[in-house]
């Protein structure tokens, strides 16, 4: 019998879509008092929620893509249920956009790069940009 994998880092929809919600309702109110710092933590809260959005969506894709892939009525303990076993577990242990890319280059064959380079690049970008701030390293603009 297949094991079942609870995802705990499901797509943060709630928190994705309050952020939404509140963005509109600043543009809708046409809030022009938004103090420095505040605009600080709005700009935060959307790159944060953008890369939880789309890490999440990423690894709910690639289950799904397994499981389709998968063919249920011939799992046991063969060496395919047990490749099975291993790539589902692999979906939670990896983090980071690159390895979400290694698994769907073994699901498919192809990497999320060869299907749309701009929108690849602008996710890596955007992990990037995440994982700068969330390790509190300084960003710093040439311009």
């Amino acid at each position: 019998m297949r094991e079942s994998v609870i995802t705990l880092s499901m797509p943060s929809y709630r928190s994705f879509f309050r952020l939404i919600s509140t963005l509109r309702y600043i543009r809708e109110k046409k809030v022009d008092e938004i103090s420095y710092f505040s605009e600080g933590e709005i700009n935060y809260s959307i790159i944060v929620n953008s890369a939880f959005f789309i890490e999440g969506s990423l690894k709910h894709f690639l289950e799904l893509l397994l499981e389709n892939l998968y063919d249920d009525e011939n799992y046991d303990d063969s060496f395919c249920g047990r490749i099975y076993d291993h790539l589902q577990k692999s979906i939670y242990k990896r983090i980071g956009i690159i390895n979400y890319n290694e698994l769907f280059e073994v699901l498919t064959g192809r990497s999320f790069h060869d299907i749309n380079t701009k929108c690849w690049e602008g996710i890596k970008i955007l992990f990037c940009f995440r994982n700068v701030l969330a390790h509190g390293r300084p960003v710093v603009l040439i311009g």
